[in-house]
């Protein structure tokens, strides 16, 4: 059987040793199919990878690693196809990427979060849209506790439009892919292989 791992499917990979994508990617390396790929993924995963951001997640020697297993086993051919689902992880990565920087908004864990707490700018943003107050936020959110704080990323969410806009599309496209990914048998399967992980010697 032949396979196509998405670009985002091998930094995950990287990023959550355990996780379902990891589990996609070992099945590979233990023969249970054959990976197909090209110099035009492993460019693109080169660059993703040497991202400042992503590289907070990663280790340089993991991705080097990957990258040579994939181009001395995989079967690598022409531009592959169906391009466009691997421009996803470009988009979401340039999405954060040309984030404007702001002392009220933080980029971590593949997302944006209110500076300080757990509270993701997705959240605020959309509780905009529906026109609740910044007394109902705060309200909905006790973990905001700053006031000036909710102001200050209220202010840079109206002030960058285009951005935040392509930002949730992209955030929305993400968790789809995600559960897409994901489904209920993989999970399990992801699970037992997280276990047998923590039960090898060292």
């Amino acid at each position: 059987m032949r396979n196509i791992l998405d670009t985002n499917i091998l930094v995950s990979a990287l990023i959550v040793p355990g996780g379902a994508p990891d589990y996609l990617y070992q099945c590979w390396r233990t023969g249970r199919f054959t990976l197909v790929s090209s110099e035009e993924q492993l460019n693109e995963f080169r660059r993703v990878t040497r991202y400042p951001r992503v590289q907070k997640y990663i280790r340089p020697a993991a991705a080097g690693t990957m990258l040579n297993e994939i181009r001395g086993l995989a079967e690598l051919i022409g531009p592959l196809p169906c391009r466009s689902k691997f421009s996803y992880i470009r988009s979401q990565e340039c999405a954060m990427a040309e984030m404007p920087a702001s002392r009220y908004i933080e980029i971590r864990n593949h997302g944006c979060y209110i500076a300080g707490t757990r509270v993701s700018l997705d959240s605020v943003a959309y509780a905009i849209r529906r026109g609740e107050t910044v007394e109902g936020i705060l309200a909905d959110f006790p973990a905001l506790e700053s006031r000036q704080k909710l102001e200050g990323a209220i202010e840079f969410i109206q002030s960058h439009p285009r951005e935040i806009e392509a930002y949730l599309a992209e955030q929305a496209e993400r968790w789809e892919e995600a559960r897409k990914l994901n489904p209920p048998e993989l999970a399990e399967k992801a699970r037992k292989y997280r276990e047998e992980r923590a039960t090898k010697p060292v």
